[in-house]
């Protein structure tokens, strides 16, 4: 027992030829398995039932009998049907097939990763759900599902040895023969095995290489642009800029939420013309997010009716897409779409949405990243900078709409107390400037400083809305005397 030069000339050609059936045989059979492993789970994720329910089916189905079983039904139980499949085209579609089952639970598993606030922030901006799959979703998802699915990629070079059952003379199968006819199965299975070693490395080094490429946040490579050129544009105005003061933007009445048994609003009555500035105040849970989430449709209302610059928030088809394409809002946790740079995150919803050509809406975004002084930051990518340049970045990317009405969800509570100046500058900016807003806040000081009409709200009611000058010095409600107290200290 032992190796030669001799014996490895003649074993070699016999094993390189079964090396390349293997490697076709598992790239072929990866690359459908997850294309289809991703169909699988996008299928199961949108919870449509008539195709989520046999997506189940197939992928319990797979994961739950054995591949060599599966491999041996291909081949040998499906050509008495009178469908007769050679042995590689019988072991793609096992391989394929039954990988196919796990991918998609991977997958499956990197969609529901993607946290919600990304498909809110992409739906406000007014993306429609494919968009938001294919853009927003579906790059983050495959960035953490790639060190698993990479896992799969290598199991399968050896999984692939099942196959030579139905005499597929792959690498695993042309050891078979030719111990067989040799009889030295030492050497020649020891050969097999650093033939897979050899194969297994770079199949490593590949998925490495790919994590590594596509890690969000990862630096690239761009061409240099001229901010000083391209922000010198004039900055986009707002949708609202030539209608009629005092127009009522927004009328809501009767609006009623709940979740479940609990009620989170109960019969809102609220209208806010145009230039108007409203600013939400009240204690924790009393339904000041839930109110402006409503809006724009993030939140489906139980009852009442919501009218936004004359169209109704209604099932009626287009109408939530409309709302949406006129209502910038940014969230108090940024969400920011971390794998694109900060010029990507301002002109992906107007390229697509406004059909924008990409030279104008980069020159738009710029200008307006130069508005909120963050313009030197433009090719970073969101978790390189700090969260008060996120919050004004969001800003920006809801401006680059151009919206008739900017809500705000308490834009500075996830913030750093040095940093929330940076924010409400921005914001007192746009006040200024006319910009029909509804602010949710904490912050009293800039409540009193820009808005026209304080709005008080507890336990999912509208109690007081007043101008600041009578809210702040002479509340009428003993509930708003109380929160005042307590939020100005005195």
């Amino acid at each position: 027992m032992g190796f030669s030069l001799v014996d490895i000339r003649e074993f070699m050609p016999i094993l390189l030829l079964g090396t390349v059936t293997t490697i076709e045989l598992t790239f072929i059979s990866i690359a459908i398995a997850m294309v289809l492993g991703l169909l699988i789970a996008i299928v199961r994720t949108v919870r449509f039932r008539p195709l989520s329910w046999p997506a189940t089916f197939f992928v319990d189905l797979m994961r739950g009998t054995p591949l060599l079983l599966q491999i041996f039904y291909i081949y040998y139980v499906l050509p008495l049907a009178g469908i007769e499949l050679d042995s590689f085209t019988a072991g793609v579609i096992a391989l394929s097939l039954n990988y196919a089952a796990y991918l998609s639970e991977v997958f499956r598993s990197g969609i529901e990763a993607v946290p919600g606030g990304q498909r809110e922030a992409a739906w406000s901006l007014g993306l429609p759900g494919r968009e938001t799959m294919t853009r927003i979703v579906l790059p983050q998802a495959i960035r953490i599902v790639i060190p698993a699915a990479g896992n799969y990629f290598i199991a399968l070079f050896k999984d692939s040895a099942l196959v030579s059952v139905i005499a597929l003379n792959e690498l695993m199968r042309a050891g078979q023969l030719l111990a067989a006819t040799t009889y030295k199965h030492f050497e020649i299975f020891t050969l097999v095995a650093i033939i897979y070693l050899a194969i297994s490395y770079p199949a490593a080094w590949l998925v490495q290489w790919t994590e590594a490429t596509f890690k969000i946040g990862r630096p690239r490579r761009r061409r240099r642009r001229q901010h000083s050129v391209v922000a010198a544009a004039a900055p986009a105005e707002s949708g609202a800029a030539s209608d009629e003061p005092g127009r009522e933007v927004v009328r809501i009445e009767g609006l009623g939420k709940w979740y479940g048994a609990y009620q989170a609003l109960k019969d809102v009555d609220l209208s806010v013309a145009l230039g108007e500035r409203i600013v939400i105040c009240g204690p924790s849970g009393s339904g000041k997010s839930t109110l402006i989430r409503c809006i724009n449709r993030l939140e489906r209302s139980g009852a009442g009716s919501i009218v936004v610059d004359g169209v109704t928030l209604d099932d009626t088809p287009g109408n939530v897409d409309t709302i949406r394409r006129e209502v910038g809002m940014v969230f108090q946790s940024f969400n920011l779409f971390p794998h694109l740079t900060v010029l990507e995150n301002c002109t992906l919803a107007p390229m697509i949405v406004r059909k924008l050509p990409r030279a104008q809406a980069e020159a738009e975004a710029l200008a307006l990243l130069q508005r909120v002084r963050v313009q030197d930051q433009a090719d970073k990518f969101p978790g390189q900078l700090s969260g008060g340049q996120q919050q004004r970045v969001a800003i920006a990317r809801a401006l680059c709409m151009k919206p008739r009405l900017m809500l705000f969800d308490e834009p500075t509570s996830a913030l750093d107390p040095e940093v929330v100046s940076e924010v409400l500058d921005v914001m007192f900016d746009l006040a200024s400037e006319g910009m029909t807003m509804i602010c949710v806040t904490h912050e009293m000081g800039f409540a009193r400083k820009i808005a026209d009409r304080v709005v008080f709200i507890n336990e999912g009611q509208i109690l007081e809305q007043a101008d600041p000058e009578t809210f702040f010095t002479a509340p009428k409600h003993e509930r708003t005397q109380a929160f005042l107290s307590q939020m100005l200290g005195h």
